[in-house]
């Protein structure tokens, strides 16, 4: 049969959730943006009158989502029209939506029993021919999808996008053993050539190809600075542009991403890897656990890593305390120079070529290929230093 995609439901209206239906709507496709029903009446929609079974209550998570994408500074939009394609609803009210979907792609939190709870609404209301995909940032696509029926198997794959969406170029294909080969040919296909993406085929794996990686290398480099006694804005300094990595570098794109996104990851693979991988590159200092803890996430919650007073003050989290301070940490003037080299490699060369004393950070000894191995990936920054959260 003729395979084509018109209309998508994306099930989940978080940051991923959100970028993906916008992205979508950007490519002029009409998308359903679906989510819970909130818990509970809130103190002011009772003043407001607003009772439980009223819309604007039934529907407020993917609304409030749309709306906080429109006024965001780095808009999820192509352009604020797109909106208009996006149309927002619940799980409970509008499950019967999907039936008229050419793709299903689910989008909630990254826990094995909601997202199971998800695939068995998806499988009462799907139409049988419609390709359903998770965007797991690494739990295993068999165990997602272990209760449903043999033939919706068939038609399940992993579509693992990179936040933020709209930007990043990177979309990772993951299927099933399962899973036809049609079903796969056509996504990577049509993700590459209607959505614009990258497209880099995963296995079933744990944490597939960039968030195994690249987990892995952000925590040996938390766990490499903190041996070296540098700080983390230093740190950042160092393995962003010197290194062929984006500015964000490590702590400002955990940030981005979430560390609530970065703890799961890491948590998922350790438990299924290995106990000296677990150990080396899957098990995170205590204090950025305490920070998950403490609802530090990163961007989503107002400050993670580094938290903005205003736009000319940015403080830093003190591991020792794990509360904000003032960035004291040097100005690496020598790094910053290196930025301006265009050729990532002689970048990379000369970075690790610099001697403490030249300004790279006074408590670290001279950097060698040996000590920024933790870090390396083949496929910096986007495969190695991105990660995405539902």
């Amino acid at each position: 049969m003729k395979r084509e995609i018109k209309k998508v439901a994306v099930l989940g209206s978080g940051v991923m959730g959100l970028g993906i239906a916008a992205h979508l709507a950007g490519a002029g496709l009409e998308v359903a943006l679906l989510d819970i029903v909130p818990p509970k009446l809130t103190p002011e929609d009772e003043k407001k009158g607003i009772t439980a079974d009223n819309p604007a209550f039934r529907n407020r998570l993917p609304v409030s989502a749309i709306e906080k994408g429109l006024k965001a500074r780095q808009s999820p939009f192509f352009a604020k029209d797109d909106a208009g394609l996006v149309t927002p609803g619940n799980f409970e009210d509008h499950a019967a939506v999907l039936k008229t979907c050419d793709w299903i792609i689910e989008v909630v939190v990254e826990d094995l029993k909601i997202k199971q709870k998800v695939m068995k609404m998806v499988e009462k209301n799907w139409n049988g021919s419609a390709i359903i995909s998770t965007n797991t940032s690494g739990l295993p696509l068999h165990e997602i999808a272990e209760k449903c029926k043999p033939e919706l198997r068939k038609h399940f794959l992993g579509t693992h996008f990179f936040n933020p969406v709209r930007f990043m170029h990177l979309l990772e294909i993951i299927p099933m053993k399962e899973t036809k080969k049609e079903v796969v040919e056509f996504m990577a296909r049509f993700c590459e050539k209607k959505l614009g993406k990258g497209i880099v085929y995963g296995k079933d794996t744990p944490n597939f190809v960039a968030n195994r990686i690249g987990v892995a290398g952000m925590i040996g480099t938390i766990n490499l600075m903190e041996e070296m006694g540098i700080k983390i804005d230093e740190a950042d300094a160092i393995f962003g542009l010197p290194m062929g990595r984006p500015k964000s570098a490590i702590f400002r794109t955990a940030d981005m991403v979430g560390l609530d996104t970065l703890v799961h990851i890491a948590h998922n693979t350790a438990g299924r890897v290995g106990p000296e991988e677990a150990k080396r590159y899957f098990t995170l200092p205590a204090w950025i656990e305490e920070m998950v803890k403490k609802g530090m996430l990163g961007d989503k919650s107002g400050g993670g890593f580094y938290k903005k007073i205003d736009k000319k003050n940015i403080k830093v989290v003190d591991p020792k305390t794990v509360d904000y301070k003032d960035r004291d940490g040097e100005k690496l003037d020598n790094l910053k120079m290196l930025a301006f080299i265009k050729d990532s490699g002689e970048r990379m060369k000369k970075t690790i070529s610099l001697e403490a004393s030249s300004g790279s950070s006074p408590s670290a000894p001279p950097m060698s290929s040996s000590s920024t191995r933790p870090s390396a990936s083949p496929r910096s920054p986007t495969a190695s230093s991105r990660l995405t959260t539902a």
